[in-house]
């Protein structure tokens, strides 16, 4: 991953750039208001609310920024560095929970942010669906290098409901959604689906079979409502 991107970034892209895993969707939701109106953050990742670290940041959407991509350069040098140790070193893997030790890169961003970020990364604030929320997206301030090459950038932590969301409860706010593992049988039905409706989609809900599409035709439908939930990012305009 790591040399992809560093490539990538160092030979095309001096824009915004959102990089997605090939199990994700996009959901006809605009994106391009978020780097124009919070431009203060280099690279931004979603957090989930899931207790285990192994699952605390989801590489499968990735914001950089068009003034992010050194940022980028130099996460992803990392990532490849330490994972080449890791794979040397098995035994110093983490742990799943399940009597298991894994690596994956996710691990490692991590462990990138817990070291040279201002706090550890917490698990996201679960979102309270039945009362509307304003959500705050925290912004992490990396201090990052050793001597006189260290520079400072910021990482914007996503809600993971808003931009790396579960296929069975795609809210009106969410941006992609994400089909791993057992869920992917699901991706080809739902990708016709979003396709012929486009941006009539509004949300969806429950059993990918049973679940109900609620489209902007059927929003007073009961089962279609949903409390305004705002998100607000730490990363302010300077």
């Amino acid at each position: 991953m790591a040399a992809h991107f560093r490539f990538f970034l160092t030979s095309f892209a001096q824009t915004n750039v959102i990089f997605l895993d090939t199990d994700i969707l996009a959901l006809y939701r605009d994106t391009s208001y978020f780097f124009k109106l919070t431009t203060n953050w280099e690279l931004a990742f979603a957090v989930s609310n899931y207790p285990e670290e192994y699952k605390r940041v989801n590489c499968g959407v990735m914001l950089v920024h068009r003034n992010g991509y050194k940022s980028m350069i130099e996460l992803s040098q990392y990532i490849l560095h330490r994972g080449l140790l890791v794979l040397k070193k098995p035994e110093s893997m983490i742990p799943d929970g399940l009597g298991r030790k894994i690596f994956n890169d996710q691990i490692l961003v991590l462990e990138f942010m817990n070291k040279f970020g201002n706090f550890r990364v917490e698990k996201a604030t679960k979102i309270n669906f039945k009362s509307g929320v304003l959500h705050i997206n925290p912004c992490l301030r990396i201090n990052y290098g050793y001597n006189s090459t260290r520079r400072s950038f910021n990482i914007l932590l996503l809600n993971r409901y808003e931009w790396n969301g579960n296929p069975v409860r795609l809210l009106p706010f969410t941006k992609f959604s994400h089909y791993k593992g057992a869920r992917k049988k699901y991706m080809l039905e739902h990708y016709a689906k979003l396709r012929k409706l486009k941006a009539n989609f509004v949300s969806f809900r429950g059993n990918p079979y049973a679940g109900f599409w609620c489209t902007r035709d059927t929003t007073n439908d009961p089962r279609c409502n949903f409390s305004p939930i705002k998100f607000k990012q730490k990363c302010l305009r300077t």
